[in-house]
């Protein structure tokens, strides 16, 4: 198949994102299915995890309209559709290789990185359903979210200080992609399940706190695939998104924080990480 036409389907998946985003449902829902049709033309996707997909998408369009009980049920069964997507394991969907072991520099550790097609379709289903997604808009205590934000930069520093990372200011040719597929395809998704969905759900029954650290607790288990470092990382950066989302009441507040968390990343220092002898 052309890659060119199966860029399509990302293509029309990053407009359902960015519409769903700006609270366009009808909009950004014809997208969704644009590109779940492009995907099955081009081979991506199967027809019964197609159908899957609609399965989850048409219980998340339920949600609002059920009885409490069975609306807590729905929650419980579209949790675990979420779950299978966000960990892939979803059979019939091929995300595409779009770059295989290449380095952002010279000091640099190989680096693959992947379209999703399931992952973005987390956020995509929650914005039908999840109205506490996107968050209140209430507040914006700027003390709390500089602190996040100093957070996430003494992290590149401790990173640096264990060796994990070196020094490397530089953009690598493919750094445009990277920072589409990071925002629109990752962080959007990561955020929105995480803290617009678990933490912002879980703060109603259980208080801020423990939401927010079982939140990134889960958050750093997710990273399990690159060890017990990178969890460890992982949770304590979900503590600081997930502060930049409380104290801001915003979700696009805690997506700009991972995003330029990443980016920095990958502009200041050896990514993912540096080449040891």
């Amino acid at each position: 198949m052309n890659t060119h036409i199966e860029l399509l389907i990302w293509f029309f998946l990053g407009l359902s994102v960015i519409l769903l985003f700006f609270h366009r449902k009808k909009e950004g829902i014809f997208f969704v299915i644009t590109s779940l049709v492009t995907a099955f033309i081009a081979d991506r996707i199967t027809i019964s995890a197609a159908l899957l997909v609609l399965l989850g998408f048409a219980i998340a369009a339920s949600i609002p309209k059920l009885q409490f009980h069975i609306r807590t049920l729905a929650y419980a069964v579209l949790t675990a559709w979420c779950v299978a997507l966000y960990e892939h394991w979803v059979p019939g969907i091929s995300n595409l290789l779009i770059l295989k072991s290449v380095h952002a520099g010279p000091q640099s550790a190989p680096f693959s990185m992947y379209l999703n097609l399931d992952k973005p379709l987390i956020f995509c289903a929650l914005a039908v359903c999840w109205a506490k997604l996107f968050g209140s808009g209430k507040t914006f205590r700027i003390r709390p979210l500089l602190a996040a934000a100093t957070g996430l930069f003494c992290m590149l520093m401790v990173a640096w200080a264990l060796g994990s990372i070196r020094p490397e200011i530089m953009l690598p040719s493919w750094w445009w992609i990277f920072a589409l597929n990071n925002l629109l395809f990752t962080c959007i998704a990561e955020e929105a399940l995480y803290r617009g969905y678990i933490q912002e759900g879980l703060k109603g029954i259980i208080g801020l706190w423990p939401a927010l650290i079982i939140a990134s607790i889960l958050f750093g288990i997710s990273h399990y695939h690159g060890g017990i470092l990178l969890i460890a990382f992982a949770t304590v950066a979900g503590l600081f998104y997930g502060m930049a989302f409380q104290y801001s009441s915003r979700l696009w507040v805690a997506v700009l924080y991972h995003f330029l968390f990443n980016f920095s990343h990958l502009f200041f220092f050896t990514y993912p990480s540096a080449i040891h002898s």
